[in-house]
This record gives C-alpha cells, sequence and structure tokens, in this order.
C-alpha cells in the first residue's frame, strides 16, 4: 500500500513532529503531481493544512515594537505614519530582525509606492501601484503581499471584478510568457527610442 492509499492517525501525528514534516513533504509531492490535496491521505482538506500550521510566524522572532532598537523604532513611527496605520505588518517586525535591510526594503517601498512623501511625482495613480504589486505578488506566489496589497486596493475602491482582471491578466502573461520563453522567440517588435 502506497503512502497516499494508507489513511492517517491524527492523533498519532499530534505527538509525532518529524511524521508531520514527512507528510507535509509528501502531499507537496503529489498536489504537484495532480492529486486533491485534500483527498491524499483521506484528510480533509482543512484538517490536513491544519496538520501544518504552527502559531509561529516567521522562521525569526519578529521585533514586537516594545522591544526594537530606536533604530527600528523610527523606521516603524514612519510606516505606521506613511500609511496611515496603527500597527506595525507582520512583515516589517519579521525583517526588522536585521536593521540595515529594513531601512533599505522600507526606503525602496516608501519611495515608490508612496513617492508624495519624499517630493516625488509617480506617473501612475497608487491604485495602478497597488494592482502591480498584487499581480507581481501572485506570480511570485506570495499569498502575505497578495493579501496585503489586494486590502490596500479596496481602501482604494477597486472592486472585486477589477482586481480578479487584474489577476486574469498576470496569468495570462505568466503563460505567454513562458511560452516566448520555452520556444525561445526572437523578438520582432520593439518599443520606440524617441
Amino acid at each position: 500500500m502506497s503512502l497516499a492509499q494508507q489513511t492517517v492517525n491524527t492523533s498519532t501525528l499530534a505527538v509525532q513532529p518529524e511524521i508531520v514534516l514527512s507528510l507535509y513533504h509528501n502531499l507537496n509531492a503529489i498536489c504537484y503531481n495532480g492529486f486533491h490535496r485534500g483527498s491524499a491521505f483521506h484528510l480533509p482538506q482543512k484538517q490536513a493544512i491544519k496538520l501544518m500550521t504552527t502559531d509561529r510566524i516567521a522562521t525569526v522572532q519578529p521585533i514586537e515594537e516594545d522591544l526594537a532598537s530606536p533604530r527600528v523604532s523610527a523606521v516603524y513611527d514612519d510606516i505606521k505614519a506613511t500609511k496611515n496605520i496603527d500597527f506595525i505588518p507582520n512583515f516589517w517586525k519579521v525583517i526588522a530582525v536585521n536593521v540595515d535591510l529594513l531601512e533599505q526594503v522600507w526606503g525602496q517601498l516608501k519611495t515608490l509606492m508612496h513617492p508624495e512623501t519624499v517630493g516625488r511625482t509617480s506617473h501612475l495613480t497608487p491604485a495602478i501601484r497597488e494592482m502591480i504589486a498584487v499581480a507581481v505578488s501572485a506570480t511570485n506566489g506570495c499569498s502575505y503581499c497578495v493579501n496585503s496589497h489586494t486590502a490596500i486596493l479596496k481602501k482604494h475602491g477597486v472592486q472585486d471584478e477589477a482586481i480578479g482582471e487584474v489577476l486574469a491578466i498576470a496569468g495570462l502573461f505568466n503563460q505567454t510568457n513562458s511560452l516566448a520563453d520555452g520556444f525561445q522567440i526572437q523578438s520582432d517588435v520593439f518599443p520606440r527610442l524617441d
């Protein structure tokens, strides 16, 4: 009997993390090969996914506001002021383990996504910038960023249908780009340089 055909005893999994990790890798392999995630081990999908989750939010200990160094606190304050929020999102708390990285990434994001705060005029509207962020995040498989930037899009009043269109276009061009790259098609249309 193959591993995929066995019924899993969930009470055993709860006390043997190495089995959960092994099942997680096998489950991913089965999903990759086209089987339905939830039925792979005769477990409902929600139960199978629940077995793989933990209470932590990252692979490192995030830097909470009350434990932040003065440099980290300065960035945190700027994030809250710039984004007009009253909390620090998990992404920033996690990358704050390296304050240089935090400052660099926040500086780039602030410059490109909130240009008015640094005296720069953008040629793109805030909603278009967020649409690009959602499309790239979906392409890269980053659920954290997809959720974060979709929430911001909705704050800008972008409707679900428009978000669906953004994702459809991103998906289409992921496909056509893969085809063009796979076939190694030579470019025959170039942008004008004037």
